[in-house]
Order: C-alpha cells, then structure tokens, then sequence
C-alpha cells in the first residue's frame, strides 16, 4: 500500500476499529488457555466509502463473551499504525474514505487486533479487500442442530448464538451440525467447517470428540461423517474413549465457517468471509 493511501486511510479510519485473524489456533479443537478463533467482518470485500464492521472470537475456559476488555486496533504495517480502542464484547464500525482506491482496482488492507485477557495477548489479523466490484459474502450462520439420545428416543433441539443449553449427565453422545443459510449462487462456493469447545468451566471436566462410526451414524443416519473439521461434530460426555466418568460441568461450543478456503485455520487466507457463532453447553447431575 502506498504511503499516501495509508494516510488517507489513517485519517479516516481513526475510531474505527477492526479485528484479527486465526494466527494463534493451536491444532487441537480444545480450547483451554484463550486463543483467537476466528474475525468476522461484514463483508470481506468493500466499496469505498462504505462502513467496514468487524468482531473477534476468542476461546477459552475463563473466557466471558461479554467482558469488555479494551482491544487495540492497528493497520498492520512496518510500524503498526495504531487506529483506536473498543471493548471486546462491542463490533467495530467504520467508513473507507469515497477515494480510498486512488486509482488502483484494489488492494487488500490488513488490520491487526490485540487483546489482553488475563497476562496473556492475543494478536489477530484481518484483511479488507477495498474494490469497486466486491463479490465475496460471508458465510451466515443460522444456528447450531444438536441430537442426541434420551432414555433411547431420538432428541434434537436449536443451539441460537449466546444460549445456554442444558443436558442430563444419561446423554452419552452429542451431535452438532451447524446450519448456514443459503446465499446466492456462487456467494459460498465452498465452505470450510472448525469446531471447538472448552474445557469445563466449573469442574475438570472435558469433551472429546468421538470418532466411532457406529456412534455417529446412529445420530446422524447412515453415511454421515463428522469431525472438528466437518459440517457436524459428535462430542462424547465420557471422556477420550468414551469410558470416562460423566463430565458434568459448563462448556462454551464454538463453531468457525469460512468461505472459499482450504484450510480452516491458515492466516494466509484470513481475506475471505468468515462467520462465527458460540453457546454454551452444561451438563447436569
């Protein structure tokens, strides 16, 4: 990005605030110390002179959703730029400058977030594609499908964003399968899937996912596949071999959809439309 586009962006853009990547995601989908998962912006491509509004995920037993510590905002250039501050739990809005492309067709603009929680910072890009012919939508999701078995009859029920959701400790298994709506042919051409969840809030408790075709299918139907990585996930209460104890306790769920990616968790491709959504599962005596 040239130095005069910068300033002009800089100028405009002061207040504004934006949010970060998935640079910090460990390989395991249990997420125990706080980690970044996911940024969402409105758009991942805008028009100049449009208003950008973006938000962070991040993960974790300790982490409330709705703490309001402070996040820095940055253009992620050599110096940082800095741009402003927002509470965690508030989306950033902000408006490109009409003459932001100054010429150009495009260019991406990256922006860097960083949060503090606890003694730990957690680091976050996201990139803006600034173009006079956006085309790439995020994602959108509309909830989350759970199923699972009671006293040996089939249940499901809607998981919406923020709801907590209660399960006796007799459910063994629990099937997650994320719901998207349908976008305009050619919006999402391909949809990667990234599911987490974190360690009990309130006890030593964890769930695993299960990976046992039988126990899959027999809450999904005949074929189905699920994983951390797939459309649906299926966590097992009694630990990694599904011969534990009951893992009572409050676990967060969070499920990451992005838009024509490969890899679900690569900050290479932290361009393209990403939702995100988290409720919270207890487990109960």
């Amino acid at each position: 990005m040239s130095t005069l586009m910068r300033m002009l962006l800089i100028c405009l853009l002061l207040g504004v605030v934006s949010c970060g990547d998935d640079s910090d995601l460990l390989d395991s989908y249990i997420a125990k110390e706080p980690k970044v998962l996911a940024v969402k912006i409105q758009d991942p491509e805008v028009r100049p002179g449009e208003s950008i509004r973006m938000q962070i995920l991040v993960g974790g037993r300790d982490i409330d959703q709705n703490m309001d510590n402070p996040v820095s905002w940055y253009i992620d250039d050599h110096p940082p730029i800095f741009l402003g501050t927002s509470a965690y739990n508030q989306e950033f809005i902000g408006q490109l400058p009409e003459d932001a492309l100054i010429g150009e067709q495009w260019f991406d603009l990256p922006i860097l977030a960083r949060i503090q929680v606890g003694q730990k910072y957690l680091n976050a890009q996201k990139i803006v594609r600034v173009t006079n012919n956006p085309k790439g939508k995020n994602p959108v999701i509309s909830g989350v499908q759970m199923a699972y078995l009671l006293e040996g009859q089939s249940k499901t029920n809607r998981a919406l964003n923020g709801e907590q959701k209660v399960l006796p400790g007799s459910v063994k298994n629990i099937a997650l399968t994320v719901l998207t709506d349908e976008l305009a042919p050619g919006e999402n051409e391909q949809l990667v899937y990234r599911w987490y969840v974190s360690t009990s809030k309130n006890s030593n408790g964890k769930l695993y996912v299960n990976n046992d075709t039988d126990d899959i299918e027999a809450l999904l139907g005949k074929g189905t596949k699920a994983s951390e990585i797939k459309v649906s996930v299926v966590f097992s209460t009694r630990g990694e071999n599904s011969d534990a104890s009951v893992q009572y306790g409050d676990y967060d769920i969070y499920v990451v959809v992005r838009d024509n990616a490969i890899d679900s968790t690569s900050s290479s491709e932290d361009r393209f439309g990403t939702d995100f959504l988290y409720f919270t599962l207890r487990l109960s005596e």
